[in-house]
């Protein structure tokens, strides 16, 4: 399932990328897949996908921003001190 730069999938809507995404933890054989975003605005769009991927109870989402977010989104603000620390302990909860 590892794929080179010249057979990545495409993929077309959001049901594929969740599949995906599934099939990757899977072959990686880890219980929790945690994707990080950073340096990118929450927009309708993004956040609408992400929350359809978030569904997936071994796919967590954390946003580093200062936009209002839902659960099970998870937010970190930019310029907190800690950053690091609080993402950190916030993988050590789900894994």
């Amino acid at each position: 399932m590892v794929h080179t730069k010249t057979d990545i999938p495409k993929i077309l809507d959001v049901a594929e990328l969740q599949l995906e995404l599934i099939k990757l933890v899977e072959h990686l054989t880890k219980q929790n897949l945690f994707i990080l975003i950073d340096k990118c605005k929450p927009v309708k769009a993004l956040l609408s996908v992400c929350y359809t991927i978030a569904d997936a109870k071994e796919i967590h989402i954390g946003w580093i921003t200062d936009k209002p977010l839902k659960a099970p989104l998870q937010k970190f603000l930019p310029n907190q001190p800690n950053l690091f620390s609080a993402i950190q302990s916030w993988i050590n909860k789900i894994d």
